[in-house]
C-alpha cells in the first residue's frame, strides 16, 4: 500500500514493476526464461530492491510468469513503445552475466548477417555472439558485470542504429 515513484499506491495484485532506469510510467514484456511464460507490466517504481536483479515484479506478475514459489527467475525484460516494435533490454540469464540484445531473426543466415556487419560498426572491444532460442536467432552482446554497464552499451548501439529502442 506504499506509494511508488509513480506516485501510485503499491498493489501486489497488478500487473506492476520497479525497474532502475525504464521510464516512469512505461509497460514492458518480461518473460520467464525457463517456461516461456510471458506478461506485460507497468513499470511505476525504482528498483530492483534486493540483489543484482534487474526488475522487480509484482506478485500477480510473478504468479502469471510462473516463479511465485521460487520468489525470482531469470528473465527477458523488453520496452514496449507504442507504435514500435518491442525491444529487449537487458537480459541476465544466471545472475551474474548481463547481455544486450541487439536483435531477433527468423533464420540463422540473416542473423549471420547482422552479426557481421555490427561487428564493423562497434569498437574492438565490443563482443558480439548469436544464440538460437526456440524459433528465433538473437545476435547479443555482452557478457557484462553489470545492469548498468549492459545498460550503457546498450544505449550506444541504439545510438549507432544497432539495436532499436532499448
Amino acid at each position: 500500500g506504499r506509494k511508488t515513484s509513480s506516485g501510485e499506491r503499491y498493489n501486489m495484485n497488478a500487473l506492476s514493476a520497479a525497474h532502475k532506469t525504464l521510464p516512469i510510467p512505461s509497460y514492458a514484456r518480461v518473460t520467464n526464461m525457463q517456461n516461456g511464460k510471458s506478461v506485460i507490466v507497468r513499470v511505476n517504481d525504482r528498483g530492483p530492491f534486493h540483489g543484482n536483479r534487474v526488475i522487480d515484479v509484482s506478485k500477480a506478475a510473478a504468479q502469471q510468469l510462473g516463479f511465485i514459489n521460487q520468489g525470482s527467475a531469470n528473465v527477458k525484460v523488453e520496452q514496449i513503445i507504442p507504435g514500435q516494435t518491442a525491444a529487449q533490454t537487458i537480459i541476465s540469464p544466471n545472475n551474474k552475466e548481463f547481455f544486450v540484445d541487439l536483435k531477433s531473426f527468423g533464420t540463422q543466415r540473416e542473423a549471420q548477417a547482422y552479426l557481421n556487419q555490427t561487428a564493423q560498426n562497434l569498437p574492438s572491444d565490443s563482443k558480439i555472439m548469436l544464440e538460437k532460442r526456440n524459433y528465433e536467432y538473437v545476435v547479443k552482446m555482452g557478457p557484462f558485470s553489470s545492469q548498468e554497464r549492459a545498460a550503457e552499451a546498450g544505449e550506444r548501439a541504439r545510438h549507432l542504429n544497432l539495436a532499436s529502442a532499448i
